[in-house]
Formats: C-alpha cells, sequence, structure tokens
C-alpha cells in the first residue's frame, strides 16, 4: 500500500486532471466547428473522470477519516469541507 504523502500527491494529480479536463471541454463547448458528437464524447469522459475523482475522494476517506489536528499539521485534502 502507498504511503500517505504518495497518496495526496496521487490525489492531487487526479485533481488537478479534472480541472484541466473541465476547462477544456469548456473550451471545446465554446468552439463554433464544435460538433454534437465531440461534445458528447468529451462530456463523458469528463464526468467518467470526475466520478472517478469523487469515489477515490470517498474511498480515502474511510482509510484516512478525519482526526484531531495539532496546530501545525493541515487537514488532508479528502477531510476538507468541499
Amino acid at each position: 500500500m502507498k504511503s500517505e504523502r504518495e497518496l495526496v500527491a496521487k490525489y492531487h494529480d487526479i485533481h488537478e486532471t479534472v480541472d484541466k479536463m473541465g476547462k477544456a471541454l469548456l473550451e471545446l463547448m465554446r468552439h463554433p466547428d464544435a460538433t454534437a458528437e465531440q461534445l458528447d464524447e468529451g462530456r463523458l469522459k469528463y464526468f467518467v473522470t470526475y466520478n472517478t475523482w469523487v469515489q477515490a475522494r470517498m474511498e480515502l476517506r474511510k482509510l484516512y477519516p478525519a482526526k484531531p489536528l495539532n496546530p501545525f499539521q493541515r487537514e488532508l485534502p479528502w477531510n476538507q469541507k468541499s
């Protein structure tokens, strides 16, 4: 199993990918030459990736539940209120 630090790094990578995909999808939707098929495919890929990210967040919450923190420790990303 990966260390907590590795999981946080991977989580941030997935979050960054979801963010980039969302921005690319918005650009595609604004493009005047975009076809309905391209938009449908882009939305599907985005939502599959987004749902995977949400599921990962829920699993990480189970593995690493929120606990009282000392003042020098940051909350894990999946335990922060969204």
